[in-house]
């Protein structure tokens, strides 16, 4: 008599993640590009600090998810190895852009900050593409759906960072979203508003309001 297979854990909340830091780093590199001055500019600055912020909490809840994958499977400790050490040669391109953000916020040419993005990209993108390609299927075989829930619970997002996950997500994306946080439809009213105004103040009447969330497979369109 055949067994049926025990459900797997839902790893989609990492690479909605994924794809919405490809998509504003896009952005930003398209809007730093075209020129930009005033409260766009200062936006820009503020936006780009906040985003590593997020990046910075992201790798922190990472980090606590990983381990717990290894005592499920052994044989994935050289990737997960792997990963933290890209997780530590990403601190430095982090940290370079938040300064050459505060720079250009105060005045400084768009060439630091797209150098900033550059020196990122280069370390961040990989990274990225081989979580997704290689560690969060094992993620998936490995815990068990109220593992998973629990680490989400553990690692909650405000409901700003809530939009900003969904921002250009497809119809599909956005309801897993929401059904992983289902407390927090009643608070994203209250900030939808907010989180409109920041779109208007960073992209609206640019090439980068178009900019959908990037994943694996649509990047190359944008990039």
């Amino acid at each position: 008599m055949a067994t049926e297979a025990a459900p797997t854990a839902d790893p989609s909340m990492i690479r909605t993640a994924h794809a919405a830091f490809r998509r504003d780093l896009v952005r930003t590199r398209i809007v730093v590009a075209d020129g930009a001055s005033g409260v766009r500019r200062t936006a820009l600055g503020d936006h780009v600090l906040w985003l590593m912020g997020a990046l910075h909490r992201h790798h922190e809840a990472e980090d606590a998810l990983y381990p717990l994958v290894v005592r499920h499977d052994p044989a994935v400790a050289p990737l997960v190895a792997t990963v933290d050490a890209e997780h530590g040669a990403i601190s430095p391109a982090v940290g370079l852009l938040e300064e050459a953000a505060r720079e250009y916020r105060d005045g400084a040419g768009s060439e630091v900050l797209l150098h900033a993005l550059t020196e990122l990209d280069s370390v961040l993108l990989p990274h990225l593409e081989r979580e997704e390609a290689e560690l969060v299927p094992a993620a998936s075989r490995s815990l068990s759906p109220a593992q998973w829930a629990s680490w989400h619970r553990q690692h909650d997002r405000s409901p700003l960072e809530v939009h900003w996950l969904v921002d250009g997500a497809d119809a599909r994306t956005r309801a897993t979203v929401l059904a992983r946080l289902p407390a927090v439809p009643r608070l994203l009213h209250g900030l939808r508003r907010a989180y409109a105004r920041r779109f208007r103040e960073l992209w609206v009447g640019t090439p980068a309001a178009r900019v959908p969330a990037l994943t694996l497979q649509n990047y190359a369109d944008w990039a």
